[in-house]
């Protein structure tokens, strides 16, 4: 895949994921989590908002990559998360 084409592959799984956490409650969010855990290093090196990045992800998965979210900008609040 060239790099045209992952770029676009990205914005268009980015967006349908955040329509998805949107339109789903919080029982229906797993696939969305595994999807986001596979994509959100990607999703953050491509310049997305690192907080819907980080609202894609478990909370556990937010704890994880705590460091790495912030890094990019993602305001979260590790006190909240624990």
């Amino acid at each position: 895949m060239d790099e045209l084409a992952w770029a676009d592959f990205l914005q268009d799984r980015f967006d349908t994921l955040v329509d998805q956490l949107d339109e789903t409650d919080e029982f229906e969010r797993d696939s969305i989590y595994v999807e986001a855990e596979q994509y959100y290093k990607e999703f953050l090196e491509a310049g997305f908002d690192p907080d819907l990045v980080a609202m894609l992800l478990s909370p556990e998965s937010r704890v994880e990559h705590y460091e790495e979210l912030t890094e990019y900008g993602a305001t979260l609040d590790i006190e909240d998360l624990l």
